[in-house]
């Protein structure tokens, strides 16, 4: 179905209900009942082009054990961190780190011989990566269950957690810092208010840079993240990691209610 004629049908039944609002409706009156079929005939129109475009999407079957638990934000803070961790109980060490970086972050170099920390609900972070010399921080805000945001909240964290740090640092290795608001839902952004500095910081006139905040989604970027992770080979020999990656990828593709 072309745009112009998916309009038209939408244009079309919008008059027809127009009409029938209008009109009392006295059975039979064949002017209502052809316009009841022109409506009827254009919603299953409408509907059988949504099936071809968006076919449906069964769930997987069995128990989701995090759709019956209903994690709440810290606690889904916890689980991303346990998965990016090196020190991780998955055992494979920075590799879903490694693929955080390559899959999500992108444009940020991932050294493997670089010591990394990840810490949960921390130093007032969700997630906060680092490496030892700070020169690489990246702050992860989650809003998995669509919290509003704090005041002026996006740029203290850049502030604090970010610039103040890398600008202590002395030597001339590259830096790089980064924010990501981990959204649930297209429509869930940050406020316009929380990347403004507050007062008291506002005579400094330092604004964050154009790149340092990203809004991601646990149903586009997270969601091809994990797929990455359960691809591994060793991920597929080790299948406590991987149902429970799976598990977790599910939640968010099928069982989350926007």
């Amino acid at each position: 179905m072309t745009n112009t004629n998916f309009y038209s049908i939408i244009l079309n039944m919008l008059i027809d209900f127009t009409f029938l609002k209008k009109e009392k409706i006295v059975f039979p009156d064949f002017k209502i009942i052809t316009r009841y079929k022109n409506m009827y005939k254009g919603i299953n129109l409408i509907k059988r082009n949504i099936n071809i475009c968006f076919p449906k999407i069964n769930k997987p079957n069995g128990i989701n054990i995090f759709s019956q638990l209903n994690p709440i934000e810290t606690q889904h803070s916890r689980i991303l961190a346990e998965l990016l961790s090196p020190n991780g109980k998955h055992n494979m060490g920075d590799k879903f780190l490694e693929l955080f970086f390559n899959n999500v972050i992108k444009d940020i170099p991932f050294n493997n011989n670089e010591t990394w920390i990840v810490t949960a609900e921390k130093e007032r972070y969700d997630i906060w990566i680092r490496n030892l010399d700070y020169s690489t921080i990246i702050i992860l805000e989650n809003k998995s269950n669509k919290a509003g945001d704090q005041p002026n909240q996006l740029y203290r964290y850049w502030y604090h957690g970010i610039h103040k740090i890398q600008n202590n640092i002395k030597s001339n290795k590259s830096k790089y810092g980064r924010i990501l608001y981990i959204s649930p839902d297209y429509n869930k952004k940050p406020d316009e208010q929380t990347v403004l500095p507050p007062e008291e910081l506002s005579k400094e006139k330092i604004l964050i840079p154009d790149n340092a905040i990203r809004t991601i989604y646990f149903h586009d970027e997270i969601d091809e993240w994990l797929e990455k992770c359960l691809n591994e080979d060793e991920v597929k020999k080790a299948p406590e990691i991987y149902f429970y990656i799976k598990q977790y990828k599910d939640f968010w593709r099928y069982y989350y209610v926007v």
